[in-house]
């Protein structure tokens, strides 16, 4: 009888050590790792809002501070799909400061913080926006909330992003108040298309987009309400029509623009009472600069004069001005649409030159041309062997060729007063002397005379004889 109760208090004896192991593994996991428990508890910051300025890829970012919270984490992502996020900032309780890698649409996450890890954040999509010479102050376009997955654990991965729009520009209405069951009334523009840049004389036809939601029908314009943001508030160029039926732009601007021009695209729905949605844009109407002719490549001889060359002018512009870049060869200069001097150094190789025109708002053209200087023709003379008397020159003798100048060079034997021995020739395509001299004479010189295309020459003695 002692022996079974000593076996059921040992058994008992086991049981109970198992339940306190397990007991203890327990607490120490509890103790060990509270965070999810007290991170997820921390709610999203709310309010977040982001301010832009066109043309800055500075972000100022605002939230709602969050009670139990000590810190806040703020991360950034580029929108689209595969795109992770990545701390940026050291936050305020209420804020913070963040420059974007580039323009165009963001996603940031800000995330309340304590001791034990960070709780779910909150996300807001954004679009900066890339134009100069915006009114201080400007945040346009109004960022968006982005969706954020449910119950995420404390400092997980955000969750795979499903496929977002292209990348968009959006006004957002404010909720549809019309008929029971319509959708809110939005209006997305591509960050490509808030951007319309037409060239002058050039007739272009472009549909706007269409809005999504609200209800129908919806009415468009474009307008110039926002004159109090925007001090460069202006109205379609001349020859520029919107025709709001069928949200079209269209027509050939007459005259180009020196800047960006601001304009409000806008829908309006049918509801009571009506909803509306705007987005801005902006044009900019470029000359239409061209040339009438190119300009073949040129060459000039060292000390020639080159006269008067005529460069061509530039048409679908006002009052243009010309110039050439870089400096020209030594001693050539522009004269209005003229190249005119005379060269003083040869050059080494062509040189490239830039003829370009410049109209009065800033617009310009050019095209490129090369010119090559080249030395001065060069000739030596000197001493021609005695021709004998009823003897043929045979072989030909052969003057010395020019050097230097440009193009073909020509040659001639001259000298007022003289020629050449009688029965002698001279063969300017080969420099030769040839023929059967018909009697002896004592030597006298002649000019052996060399001469370029462009008329540069250069002129020796030679002597000649017949025994």
């Amino acid at each position: 009888m002692n022996l079974q109760n000593l076996n059921i208090t040992t058994a008992t004896r086991w049981v109970l050590l198992t339940l306190a192991v397990v007991l203890i593994t327990v607490w120490a996991l509890t103790t060990a790792n509270p965070v999810n428990a007290q991170s997820d508890a921390l709610p999203k910051p709310g309010g977040v809002n982001v301010q832009t300025t066109q043309g800055s890829l500075e972000v100022s970012v605002t939230w709602t501070s969050v009670s139990g919270a000590t810190s806040y984490r703020v991360r950034l992502r580029e929108a689209g799909p595969g795109n992770s996020l990545t701390d940026v900032a050291s936050p305020t309780n209420t804020s913070a400061t963040i420059e974007v890698g580039g323009f165009g649409e963001w996603v940031v996450r800000v995330e309340a913080c304590n001791d034990n890890g960070c709780g779910r954040g909150s996300a807001v999509r954004f679009t900066v926006v890339d134009v100069q010479g915006s009114a201080s102050g400007s945040s346009e376009p109004t960022s968006t909330p982005e969706p954020t997955a449910q119950g995420s654990a404390s400092g997980s991965s955000e969750p795979t992003p499903t496929p977002e729009p292209a990348p968009q520009s959006s006004a957002s209405g404010s909720t549809n108040t019309g008929s029971s069951g319509s959708e809110p009334l939005s209006l997305f523009v591509s960050f490509k298309d808030q951007k319309l840049v037409w060239t002058k004389g050039v007739a272009f036809r472009k549909v706007l987009p269409a809005t999504q939601g609200g209800t129908d029908p919806i009415t468009y314009s474009l307008e110039h309400e926002r004159a109090s943001v925007r001090n460069e508030l202006g109205s379609l160029p001349a020859g520029v029509t919107f025709t709001a039926s069928t949200r079209t732009i269209s027509g050939t601007p007459t005259t180009a623009t020196r800047m960006w021009t601001f304009l409000t695209y806008k829908a309006t729905d049918s509801a009571t009472p009506p909803n509306s949605v705007e987005v801005v844009m902006l044009y900019l109407v470029e000359s239409n600069i061209q040339f009438s002719a190119t300009i073949p490549d040129m060459e000039f001889t060292v000390g020639q004069d080159i006269g008067v060359v005529q460069l061509p002018t530039a048409t679908g512009c006002d009052a243009c001005s010309y110039r050439i870049m870089p400096l020209r060869p030594q001693g050539i200069g522009r004269r209005g649409t003229t190249l005119v001097g005379t060269p003083t150094a040869p050059t080494n190789s062509p040189v490239t030159v830039t003829y370009e025109a410049t109209d009065s708002l800033g617009y310009d053209k050019s095209i490129q041309f090369r010119i090559t200087v080249n030395p001065p023709v060069r000739i030596s003379g000197g001493r021609v062997p005695s021709f004998r008397s009823g003897v043929a020159i045979n072989p030909p003798h052969q003057l010395p060729a020019a050097t230097g100048g440009t193009g073909t060079i020509t040659y001639s034997i001259h000298r007022i007063g003289r020629s050449l021995p009688t029965g002698v020739t001279f063969d300017s395509a080969t420099r030769s002397l040839s023929g059967t001299p018909a009697q002896p004479t004592s030597r006298y010189w002649m000019w052996y005379q060399a001469t370029d295309e462009l008329g540069s020459t250069h002129r020796e003695r030679v002597w000649l004889g017949v025994d």
